[in-house]
């Protein structure tokens, strides 16, 4: 095994080289260090490390099987071609460590590496990258809790139907467009078909449903879904329902907007 412990690493190069045995570097500080293109085959350890903040280090390897458990990596930069997964990108390998083996001392301290990944992300503007993480970090929420020292999973229907639960399923935490979008087109498609369907009315100035072509039809049975889908006027029971489902939507919806419109300002 390779330990480096407790050690002051500056302008260090680790290039193009693949450790066979496990890599352990603990409360290490490294300064204008580079990490690119390595492979750590039996996995390395970061714990308790710092990345000098006023030097920083750059990294652009697979960290797939790499530990940041309590490191401080305000001082590291991670390039593009950084891989946190060897199917998934930002499936950490703290987070699946800890989905392997829940144990209640690394619940804070992963939630802790997915937050300083956003933030490191989110300095240096790549800002999709730190929304994956922030994903990540909501899903850990979303499936454990801790009690009294005790590490506890939710129940099938909290991780269903509690906010976060819900803020999962429609949006995916604030960053699938696609996801709300999909939501509102069924809930919109569904209203109108239903509207569709009630054939028994009668137009507020006497003239039958039946004496209309269909275009008049389709017309009112669209009109009235815009206006149960939007708050829009009142209604009967039907239009209040999906008013009720629709503003959870449309302001999840706003929420995935705003966020990427803040992302493409500040670039």
């Amino acid at each position: 095994d390779v330990s480096i412990i407790d050690a002051k690493l500056v302008n260090c190069r680790f290039i193009s080289y693949a450790f066979e045995k496990e890599v352990t570097f603990a409360s290490s500080k490294f300064s204008g260090c580079t990490f690119v293109d390595l492979l750590f085959h039996a996995g390395a350890t970061f714990q308790s490390c710092i990345f000098d903040s006023e030097n920083k280090s750059v990294i652009n390897t697979n960290m797939s099987n790499v530990s940041l458990l309590n490191a401080d990596i305000s001082g590291a930069k991670f390039l593009d071609h950084t891989q946190w997964d060897d199917d998934h990108r930002y499936n950490i390998h703290d987070v699946r460590a800890f989905r392997s083996d829940p144990e209640a001392g690394k619940f804070l301290s992963t939630l802790g590496v997915l937050r300083s990944l956003r933030d490191n992300y989110e300095y240096y503007l790549m800002y999709r990258d730190a929304g994956q993480f922030f994903a990540q970090e909501m899903e850990l929420r979303r499936m454990f809790f801790l009690r009294r020292g005790t590490i506890l999973s939710h129940s099938v229907l909290h991780r269903i139907f509690s906010l976060t639960g819900l803020y999962c399923w429609i949006c995916g935490y604030g960053e699938s467009f696609k996801r709300v979008g999909i939501w509102a087109a069924l809930l919109f498609t569904t209203s109108l078909a239903y509207f569709t369907l009630q054939t028994e009315l009668m137009l507020k100035d006497g003239t039958s449903y039946a004496s209309l072509d269909i275009f008049e039809k389709f017309g009112m049975h669209l009109k009235r879904t815009l206006a149960a889908f939007f708050p829009l006027g009142g209604g009967d029971l039907p239009d209040y329902a999906i008013r009720v489902a629709s503003v959870p939507l449309l302001g999840t919806m706003f929420v995935v907007i705003r966020r990427r419109f803040e992302r493409k300002m500040r670039h």
